[in-house]
């Protein structure tokens, strides 16, 4: 157990222990491989939040790449995740699970991230890692610290001839993605831009009412029977309105999904990526603009979704 932030602390160096009935398994924690140092720094020009002091931190052996279709390159992401899911219900997919979890080379780190930005992980043995970094503003009393940044990437620890070694890899620097998140009581960012039917859309326009903007993809979209009964409550009132904001896959995916839900408030294609564009801007989530432009609720699923938007028109129901 080790301190990975300020306030939180977590188990490094896991490894896959098999048991037998009636045997004896022998495990060796720690003691092995090699320290893995290096320093996480901001983007040039960045001039942003910058808190190193909460946040995921990992470092975890690469699984092996799993089989693929040979038009697998040419799938949408929403046909990916279909061919997945079946996938993952098939002997071959048990197979490779085994592969993974079997494996006695398998191994899991976690660190700390010093305030200047520099980290070391312990005992590290050689093989292929994935490195996935999140960094989450520092907390306070008013909601939920948003993420602020991250990294992600691989790396590779060389085998060596002894079985320990105290002279670290030097990964030097890591430069790490960051953006600047939207809160409650901050002005919504204005965006214009084309529905899905061509017809021009300006967020402005719709100052006076309630905005939810939904951000959605075709593989995932899981709030979208409650959006459809918010719609059908309160669409006609001319205080509420609903924006969608699918994509993370190809324009036609997004425009079948459409048709294919019978979707009827207005649709915009933000792009094959989550963190560009309009979605880039705001976050993968649905949040509520309120009737002067302001952010009054984020990160809204489930029940809280549906209480959000009733509370929010009852109480504009009762000052008009």
């Amino acid at each position: 157990m080790i301190r990975v932030g300020d306030g939180t602390g977590s188990v490094t160096s896991r490894t896959p222990v098999e048991v037998k009935p009636g045997r004896t398994a022998s495990i060796k924690v720690g003691g092995e491989g090699r320290p893995v140092i290096g320093r996480f720094v901001p983007p040039a020009g960045y001039d942003g939040p910058f808190y190193l002091g909460a946040g995921l931190r990992a470092l975890q052996t690469s699984h092996p790449d799993r089989p693929r279709p040979a038009d697998y390159d040419q799938m949408t992401n929403r046909q990916k995740q279909e061919w997945l899911r079946a996938w993952w219900q098939t002997p071959e997919a048990t197979a490779y699970s085994e592969q993974i979890w079997r494996n006695p080379n398998w191994r899991a780190y976690t660190f700390r991230i010093e305030d200047d930005g520099s980290f070391r992980v312990e005992d590290v043995i050689g093989g292929k890692y994935k490195m996935t970094v999140y960094l989450e503003e520092e907390p306070t009393r008013e909601g939920r610290p948003e993420e602020i940044g991250g990294y992600s990437g691989t790396i590779e620890v060389p085998p060596m001839a002894q079985a320990y070694t105290d002279e670290p890899l030097d990964l030097g620097n890591l430069v790490l993605k960051m953006r600047k998140p939207l809160h409650v009581g901050d002005v919504a960012p204005l965006f214009e831009a084309k529905t899905l039917d061509g017809k021009d859309i300006r967020l402005i326009d719709h100052r006076g009412k309630f905005v939810l903007l939904s951000f959605w993809a075709p593989e995932y979209d899981p709030e979208l029977n409650r959006l459809k009964e918010l719609y059908t409550t309160y669409g006609a009132t001319g205080k509420f309105q609903i924006i969608g904001l699918g994509g993370n896959d190809t324009l036609e995916e997004v425009k079948k999904y459409v048709a294919q839900h019978k979707i009827e408030w207005p649709e915009i294609y933000f792009g094959q990526k989550w963190d560009e564009g309009i979605a880039g801007q705001y976050g993968p989530y649905i949040l509520l603009v309120d009737p002067e432009g302001k952010i009054i609720a984020t990160w809204l699923r489930g029940e809280k979704l549906t209480n959000t938007v009733r509370e929010a028109m009852r109480d504009a129901a009762h000052s008009s």
